[in-house]
C-alpha cells in the first residue's frame, strides 16, 4: 500500500479507530523525531499526522509472522500520538511518555507507537529494517526473544488487519437494529435508501441514532443525523441520543451530535447531571468535552 492510498484512508479497518485527540501538523513530528533522534517512514508520518492519538473502539486483531510458544498475535487497541495538553501528555496515550516509561526495557532501535493490551507495538527507526513493525511481550520481558515481527512496514501493517470477535455484545432483534450494532454501513444506507424510517424504534424505545451511538459507530449516527433523525428524543428509561453516546464513551458520536444542536441537558432520577454521571464512571475525556460545551452556551 502506498503512502498515497494511506492518506485517502480507504481501508475499511480503520472506520474502527476513532476518538481521534486531533490531528498534529508535520512539524510537531518533526520535533518529536529531533526529541527522540529518530526519523520515522513517511507512511507513518502520513497516518500520525492525521490520526494522532486515537482508539480502536471495537475489536481489531493481527498476527506475528513467527509465533512463539505463547504469543501468534495481538490486538491494535490504541494508536499513541503527540499530546500537548494535559493531563493526556502525561499518560500512556503519548509517544514520549511510552519512549521514557520502556527506556532500557524495549530493544534498542525500537519506538513505541502503539499498544495491544499491555504490550506495545513498535517501529523500528534504524536504517536496517527501517519502519518495521513489531510486537513487543512485556510479560516475557528478559527472555532471550521476546519481540515479534508483525510486517515490513506500517503500511503493510494497517493491511493485515482484520476485525475481531465482538458477537458477544449484540442484543438486537430487528434487523436494521442488527445492521447498526454490527457497524454494517452500507445495509443502513440501503435501509434509508429504501424508505426506511429514520426514527424506528426497538423493543427497548431507542431509536437508530440512539443504538448507533451507543454502538461506537460515528459514521452511521452522521448519516443519521443527515437524514433528519430526532436529536433529543427519549427512549423508554428517557435517555437521549447524546446520554447513549456518553454512556457508550463514544466521543466522535457525542461531538457530532452536540455539533448538530443536541439538547446537552440531561438528569436521572436522582438529580445527576450527564457531567456527574461520567465522572463517577471515570470518563473523563467526555465529561470534560460535554463540560466545555456546556460552558461555551
Amino acid at each position: 500500500m502506498c503512502v498515497d492510498n494511506l492518506m485517502e484512508f480507504n481501508l475499511p479497518i480503520l472506520d474502527r479507530l476513532q476518538d481521534s485527540f486531533g490531528p498534529v501538523d508535520e512539524s510537531d513530528v518533526r520535533e518529536l523525531e529531533a526529541d527522540l533522534g529518530v526519523t520515522f517512514p513517511a507512511d507513518y508520518v502520513a497516518f500520525l499526522t492525521q490520526y494522532n492519538c486515537a482508539y480502536m473502539q471495537h475489536p481489531v486483531e493481527f498476527n506475528v509472522r513467527k509465533p512463539g510458544r505463547f504469543v501468534s498475535g495481538g490486538t491494535f487497541d490504541k494508536c499513541l500520538g503527540i499530546l500537548k495538553e494535559s493531563p493526556y501528555s502525561e499518560t500512556a496515550h503519548d509517544i514520549r511518555w511510552n519512549v521514557e516509561v520502556f527506556e532500557g526495557s524495549i530493544p534498542n532501535g525500537l519506538v513505541p507507537i502503539a499498544h495491544s493490551g499491555m504490550d506495545p507495538i513498535c517501529i523500528r527507526v534504524t536504517p536496517t529494517n527501517h519502519g518495521r513493525i513489531y510486537l513487543w511481550d512485556r510479560e516475557d520481558e528478559g527472555a532471550d526473544f521476546n519481540t515479534y515481527v508483525v510486517a515490513d512496514s506500517f503500511s503493510e501493517f494497517l493491511s493485515i488487519l482484520y476485525p475481531g470477535d465482538e458477537s458477544y455484545k449484540f442484543v438486537e432483534e430487528l434487523p436494521i437494529f442488527q445492521s447498526i450494532e454490527r457497524g454494517e454501513f452500507a445495509s443502513v444506507r440501503e435501509y434509508l435508501a429504501d424508505g426506511g424510517s429514520v426514527d424506528c424504534r426497538n423493543a427497548l424505545d431507542q431509536t437508530l441514532l440512539m443504538c448507533a451511538a451507543r454502538s461506537r459507530w460515528p459514521q452511521i449516527v452522521a448519516m443519521l443525523i443527515e437524514h433528519g433523525a430526532q436529536l433529543d428524543t427519549q427512549d423508554a428509561d428517557e435517555c437521549t441520543p447524546i446520554y447513549h453516546a456518553a454512556s457508550g464513551q463514544s466521543h466522535d458520536s457525542l461531538t457530532m451530535l452536540l455539533a448538530a444542536g443536541a439538547n446537552p441537558h440531561y438528569c436521572d432520577d436522582r438529580g445527576r447531571t450527564l457531567v456527574k454521571l461520567l465522572d463517577e464512571r471515570s470518563y473523563f475525556r467526555i465529561a470534560r468535552t460535554l463540560e466545555k460545551h456546556l460552558a461555551s452556551r
